[in-house]
């Protein structure tokens, strides 16, 4: 299937995707400046962003696990397994708290394209941020080397907000480039909740495909297994940091499970 396809399939709003990912790319050439990052990979991050929301029409509260589903069950033209697979990490790390070693994908990925999936990752959540206002009208305008990391500067009317939105989701990039993200706007950024909204609440959602009748059984326990395998590691964290480990009996099925 062509990336088009998938967007026209799961209804993805398309002008945010290509803002997105028109950012995120930005942001890959800034950074490349500094760091070195695999010329490939911008093709990547660049698929990633696009289909960072191709879950949202499917389960808004959960569409970051529901669009991994979805890019690992199908096959992209172009992309081979490996491929599709980082691509994946990429859309299951864009939003909420990210924990490497509680996500299936990430764990089956190689150590280099574990580095590189969180790199990527890490420029699709401020790129994301920065059309919070879903409008597309956040732009950068420039950047430059502070003493501990680097300044954005964005232009337009929602700036502030996408701005203050794009700090709250740069917990990544300070982790993996090891360097603090500042950004100035024309005016002073607003609060924003760290929290990721859910731009479809209350939209008319698709049915998961694995509520199909001729959804194959193979592919249906590959879901499972993945999920179950995600709060197994959620519940070993929390009992490893004396938390209640009941917290394992949340979340029963595929369309509730834990985030």
């Amino acid at each position: 299937m062509k990336i088009t396809e998938l967007l026209e399939t799961y209804q993805v709003d398309t002008a945010h995707a290509r803002h997105v990912a028109d950012r995120a790319l930005e942001l890959f050439d800034i950074v490349a400046e500094a760091r070195p990052l695999p010329a490939a990979s911008r093709q990547w991050l660049e698929l990633g962003a696009l289909l960072h929301n191709v879950g949202l029409t499917t389960d808004p509260a959960q569409h970051h696990i529901v669009g991994r589903d979805i890019l690992l069950r199908q096959p992209i033209a172009d992309l081979d397994a490996d491929e599709r697979a980082l691509i994946a990490a990429l859309v299951a790390f864009h939003r909420k708290k990210v924990r490497p070693q509680t996500e299936p994908t990430f764990v089956a990925l190689g150590k280099n394209k574990q580095t590189l999936a969180l790199q990527l990752a890490a420029l699709v959540r401020v790129a994301d941020g920065l059309d919070y206002s879903q409008s597309q009208t956040t732009q950068i305008v420039g950047s430059e080397q502070t003493e501990g990391g680097m300044r954005l500067l964005l232009s337009g009317p929602q700036s502030d907000a996408d701005g203050a939105r794009a700090i709250s989701k740069a917990d990544l990039w300070q982790r993996v480039f090891n360097a603090e993200l500042q950004i100035s706007t024309s005016g002073a950024i607003a609060d924003s909740d760290s929290d990721d909204g859910d731009e479809n609440e209350g939209g008319a959602l698709l049915k998961p495909w694995y509520e199909s009748s001729n959804a194959a059984l193979a592919d249906l326990g590959l879901v499972l297994l993945r999920r179950h395998f995600r709060r197994l590691m959620l519940a070993e964290r929390d009992i490893r940091d004396d938390q209640d480990p009941r917290a394992f009996t949340r979340c029963a099925s595929p369309r509730g499970v834990c985030a």
